[in-house]
């Protein structure tokens, strides 16, 4: 999985995109149907996730898997405390 943060979020369409940690690639668009849980990120929160070709756009990058991590937490582990 990858490691990275939400550089933001509509709420109201359910979408955002979220940054790679110490790349320069490009933000990865990710859609709350994604997200474990289904829960609303923040500008900010910390996530781990994977990255398939989009399904409407097969050359654009999307974020599937997502987990929000507990802050100050080790990257590694979830904020449910399971490790995958």
């Amino acid at each position: 999985m990858k490691k990275g943060y939400v550089v933001s979020f509509n709420s109201v369409k359910a979408w955002g995109f979220i940054r790679e940690f110490d790349t320069r690639s490009a933000d990865v668009f990710f859609h709350v149907n994604s997200v474990e849980n289904r829960i609303s990120l923040r500008i900010g929160d910390t996530v781990l996730f994977d990255v398939i070709p989009s399904k409407t756009k097969p050359d654009k990058p999307e974020a599937v898997n997502s987990r929000l991590m507990k802050p100050g937490a080790d990257l590694a582990q979830p904020a449910n405390g399971v490790n995958s």
